[in-house]
């Protein structure tokens, strides 16, 4: 039986080796006594990812990641149940992440639909609680893995300067486990739960997401590269477009609750950051920036 944190036999070209040397390096980490929020780092987790990546076949190291990041959402997928119990958004996002994967739907569309998640979902929430603020944090995390899915660069989540540890998916799922992200205060945070999400995706996550998919190890066979309605029938759109949507194009306005007073004490700009909120890719977090939300 392959022990806790190793992934065990594999037949493809990943290093299981390195694989399984960066999983005990970040089981360490969150052991570390003096790592009371229970966060693995960023830089960890770009190790990690980096070993998972397949040399020989630069689709497969895509569909690795893309499934990782659909296990992880679907791991805390309760949550936003929890908060909101009849809207199928975030799951309308797995299906779609699915569907990229697939070469079923047209990447430009699917990163406008992960955009208008995201903006709709901060402008409707009022009241951010111990309920309804994982509930967001499970939805950004939805619209990062349909935002990653659009682009099939094996590289995608490995390289770039952000070290910032509440960038990139896993990181809003265990945001969500804990009601809170990194940067925020330790007695606002359920720590066991941020440890025991990060345990299951060194445990189980990764060692499912590596294994092998069956005789052909091959990816599912391509279909017709698009379909569905015509792309900008909203009646057809996993989430509808914000009001201020006009051909694709979101012109970004501010959050109802953002002052200037409040913008000045977080030393950011209303024009940078709730200005950029069409600009998906390699998105910053945006909540975490708006600290008077939290």
């Amino acid at each position: 039986m392959t022990p806790p944190g190793r992934v065990g036999d594999n037949p493809l070209m990943i290093d299981m080796t390195a694989v399984d040397r960066e999983i005990r390096a970040a089981r360490a980490e969150l052991a570390d006594p003096d790592n009371v929020k229970g966060i693995l780092s960023l830089p960890t987790r770009k190790r990690i990812w980096r070993a998972m990546l397949d040399p020989a076949d630069d689709e497969l190291s895509y569909q690795h990641r893309i499934r990782l990041k659909i296990a992880c959402v679907q791991h805390v997928h309760h949550l936003w149940y929890r908060a909101f119990p009849e809207d199928q958004r975030v799951e309308k996002m797995i299906a779609l992440a699915q569907q990229l994967m697939n070469h079923q739907v047209d990447p430009v569309d699917a990163e406008d639909w992960a955009d208008g998640l995201t903006n709709n979902i901060y402008c409707e929430v009022e009241d951010f609680n111990n309920i309804t603020q994982p509930a967001v944090f499970v939805a950004d995390a939805s619209a990062h893995m349909v935002t990653s899915a659009c682009y099939r660069d094996p590289d995608y989540d490995t390289v770039g300067r952000t070290v910032d540890d509440d960038e990139l998916l896993p990181d809003s799922c265990a945001s969500a486990a804990a009601g809170a992200l990194n940067w925020q205060p330790l007695e606002q945070t359920d720590v066991p739960a941020r440890r025991a999400f990060w345990t299951w995706y060194l445990d189980e996550a990764i060692p499912t997401t590596l294994a092998p998919w069956g005789p052909t190890r091959s990816p599912p066979p391509r279909q017709h590269r698009y379909s569905g309605a015509p792309a900008w029938r909203r009646d057809s759109e996993p989430c509808p477009r914000p009001r201020w949507y006009n051909a694709g194009c979101a012109h970004g306005c501010p959050h109802r609750r953002c002052t200037s007073r409040q913008h000045q004490r977080n030393r950011t700009s209303v024009p940078t950051w709730c200005g950029g909120l069409g600009e998906s890719q390699r998105r910053r977090t945006w909540l975490s920036r708006h600290t008077h939300l939290a």
